[in-house]
């Protein structure tokens, strides 16, 4: 594929070279953008990732079958469930003013955040007892749960 001129910034694209120790000479060349790259190294070399001791408490098998989505996306994706489990947000909105802070996207997208975070230290310091705030923030994640789920 041939890149348009003045379709990406410079240091937008970037190139991989594979070689081997022994030769200079190369076995493939990959072009595209570092998170493209990135994205393709994961696929490839997945497997072998899922073996680290960082991810390997974790019952994900890194097979390659994955996607990456942006923020927009992901505001999008948690709109459409909470569609698809009947809560309507802009009725929510409408009756109590501002609506329930609880049922904005942007605060489910965080605090699923912040799960990962937490289990990630609780993984990394399993003896390690939780602080104020993340006891705090359990308290309030299980109140937006219990808002969802029926």
């Amino acid at each position: 594929e041939v890149l348009g001129e003045g379709e990406y910034e410079e240091g937008e694209i970037t190139q991989e070279e594979y070689g081997t120790k022994k030769s200079t000479s190369l076995n493939r060349v990959t072009l595209g953008t570092f998170h493209s790259i990135c994205a393709k190294i994961l696929r490839w070399h997945g497997p072998h990732l899922s073996t680290l001791p960082s991810l390997s408490s974790s019952d994900t098998i890194m097979d390659g079958n994955f996607v990456i989505i942006d923020q927009s996306d992901q505001l999008k994706l948690i709109k459409e469930i909470l569609t698809s489990l009947g809560i309507d947000l802009s009725k929510e909105k409408k009756m109590g003013g501002r609506g329930d802070a609880n049922l904005r996207p942007i605060t489910i997208l965080n605090a699923v955040s912040q799960l990962k975070a937490d289990e990630r230290i609780a993984t990394l310091f399993p003896n390690q007892k939780p602080d104020e705030n993340t006891r705090k923030l359990s308290k309030k994640l299980l109140q937006i749960a219990s808002l969802i789920l029926p």
